[in-house]
């Protein structure tokens, strides 16, 4: 009776394990072109496949459709094709075809001095007195595993030097990755004060009025395509001018110069299609940060931030995203206004507020969009010109056009004034845009927008996260 059950059992077992191995493939290779430059373990790091792998018939368009996207996450390719042949039984043989993108990228570094382009504009009348200009060179991936260094000398509105190296680890071998940066910038017109939250600035030319340099390591951990930790140790030396420090002494809370050490330990795990402009995916972002490690140090912060991306396809061209931002300030103390973090600097704007800022160290914001692609197509140059073709044909620099309607609300918390009458106030703006895209990279977005002030305008953002 133990070996009729015996045998029943096993022949149950080969009865369903032969169907799951009928429909499944083997990989038997996986072969890259096109490395000029990256190194082939770099590349073989981020594919989800390698020789010897069993993948199911019926998911192998998503293995192949999530390797190529960890290969664009590296931001070392123009574009990314993986062609199957299973023309040898149940081996599947793979061929990745990758287009890098330019490394090196000497040039002029012209800026503009102001917050965006649209203060520059509007408040300042294209006044050519408020440009940076000086020579830069960025050197992506050095050694051909992804490292950068960049190098940024100035002079202009204000003066600045700059030199970073960066190497990140791979996601299945040589995890650990490492950089230091070296900065110094001054300038002679400062910020330093907000009315009716609009900057009002003090210049002199005889003498520097705010001067802050410093050195920044930081040590990172690649624990897969995904996950990411990284770990900054900076020091920062600032010292204000004196005509500065009698116009407005509370500046860096009632002293001439601060030095201080800051430490911050930030979390990453990232599930996007892309960085600059995903259409799928999510990702979470959660960092803590210590300025101030010694009873010494000139200031005493303790700051948390966290952010969250989602986007998902709602239709064959339609893509919904969805932004969400906080950041808290926990140590109780007098904020000296260089330290007070402010809407309308960086990443932390929000639509229809371009030309204003508000004051406040705790923050928070959702932004919603709705983007549709009207075209996706390949650039190419040469010495007729350039055309367009289809996104699938040859090589050539992949461009995309989407219309998007977005919408913001956000808030920072304590400073309320009188004069400043958006501090500590529920803010919403948004509307409709054109958006464009170039090497799956670089990001231009024309913006027309409305807040809650009932104010209209036509705003221009580069390579701004939406």
């Amino acid at each position: 009776m133990c070996r009729l059950c015996l045998l029943i059992f096993l022949g149950y077992c080969t009865s369903v394990a032969l169907p799951a191995q009928d429909s499944a493939w083997v990989v038997g290779s996986v072969t890259v072109e096109g490395l000029k430059k990256t190194r082939l373990d770099v590349v073989r790091s981020y594919l989800c496949v390698e020789e010897g792998d069993v993948i199911q018939r019926g998911g192998l368009v998503e293995v192949l459709q999530h390797c190529r996207k960890n290969l664009l996450l590296t931001r070392l390719f123009r574009d990314v094709v993986i062609d199957v042949d299973t023309s040898q039984g149940e081996e599947l043989h793979l061929k990745v075809r990758v287009e890098e993108l330019w490394y090196i990228y000497p040039g002029l570094y012209f800026q503009l001095a102001d917050r965006n382009f649209n203060e520059w504009a509007q408040l300042h009348r294209y006044s050519l007195r408020r440009i940076n200009i000086g020579p830069t060179l960025w050197y992506f991936n050095v050694t051909g595993r992804g490292d950068i260094l960049s190098f940024l000398w100035h002079e202009g509105y204000t003066r600045r030097f700059h030199l970073a190296y960066r190497r990140d680890g791979l996601p299945r071998w040589k995890k650990w990755g490492w950089g230091m940066e070296l900065f110094y910038r001054d300038r002679k017109e400062v910020g330093y004060r907000i009315r009716s939250n609009r900057l009002e600035f003090y210049r002199n030319d005889d003498e520097v009025q705010l001067r802050r340099r410093g050195v920044e390591l930081y040590l990172t951990r690649q624990e897969n395509v995904h996950t990411r930790w990284t770990f900054h140790l900076a020091y920062t030396d600032l010292r204000m001018g004196t005509h500065l420090y009698r116009l407005r002494g509370d500046f860096l809370g009632g002293e001439r110069g601060l030095q201080f050490f800051s430490l911050w330990w930030k979390y990453s795990y990232t599930a996007l299609d892309r960085r600059d402009y995903p259409l799928s995916g999510w990702m979470v972002e959660v960092l803590l940060r210590k300025d101030g490690l010694a009873p010494s140090d000139g200031v005493q912060f303790l700051y948390t931030d966290l952010l969250w991306r989602g986007y998902r396809s709602l239709g064959a061209r339609i893509t919904g995203g969805v932004v969400v931002r906080a950041q808290k300030q926990w140590i109780e103390t007098e904020v000296p206004y260089y330290f007070r973090h402010f809407f309308g600097y960086g990443e932390h704007q929000l639509r229809g507020y371009e030309l204003y800022v508000v004051e406040g160290t705790d923050f928070g914001y959702l932004k919603a969009l709705l983007s549709y692609a009207l075209w996706r197509g390949k650039m190419r140059i040469g010495w007729r010109g350039f055309h367009l073709s289809d996104y699938r044909r040859g090589e050539g620099m992949p461009i995309e056009l989407y219309l998007a309607f977005q919408w913001d609300v956000g808030r920072v918390w304590t400073f309320a004034s009188v004069e400043n009458s958006l501090n500590d106030k529920v803010l919403t703006g948004g509307g409709p845009a054109v958006h464009i895209v170039w090497s799956n990279r670089y990001v231009m977005r024309i913006e027309w927008s409305i807040n809650r002030c009932g104010e209209k305008g036509v705003y221009l953002h580069f390579m701004r996260s939406y």
